[in-house]
């Protein structure tokens, strides 16, 4: 069984770039993943159970993104495998269960959490047209599971 390691993905500091790493002291940069993000990410996990090949991220321009590494990587504008926009603030921090490679929950400072079963199609906009899974009527820094 392979275990995701959360400590060799970080997200470049001030950017919408993600950039996987060695496990190894030193850590060492493996590659560069551009996201086309809008702006900075705030979170980003690889999703368990996938041999740290599915990353999911969360950002400043209120969308979570989930790309596989084996198909982004060397290219110079990578598409995400799914795109989630159902925020109207800013997406701060996600959150997976452990052993669920398809789960994923992301809270955001419109004061919402949503939560993403990655095998059904989801379609939303930041309208505000998506149900939340739980609405908080402040804004959200973290969320945890």
């Amino acid at each position: 069984m392979v275990h995701h390691r959360q400590d060799r993905l970080r997200p470049a500091a001030c950017d919408s770039t993600l950039s996987p790493q060695t496990i190894n002291c030193p850590f060492r940069l493996v590659s560069s993943l551009p996201t086309s993000h809008s702006a900075n990410i705030f979170s980003a996990m690889f999703m368990p159970l996938t041999a740290n090949s599915v990353i999911a991220s969360a950002a400043g321009d209120g969308r979570v993104r989930i790309f596989d590494v084996h198909w982004s990587l060397g290219s110079a504008s990578p598409k995400p495998r799914s795109t989630l926009a159902c925020f109207t603030d800013r997406a701060k921090r996600l959150a997976l269960e452990p052993g669920n490679p398809h789960l994923l929950w992301a809270c955001s400072e419109d004061g919402t959490v949503h939560q993403y079963d990655l095998r059904q199609r989801h379609e939303c906009t930041r309208d505000g047209s998506c149900m939340p899974f739980i609405r908080f009527g402040q804004s959200l820094n973290c969320v945890t599971m």
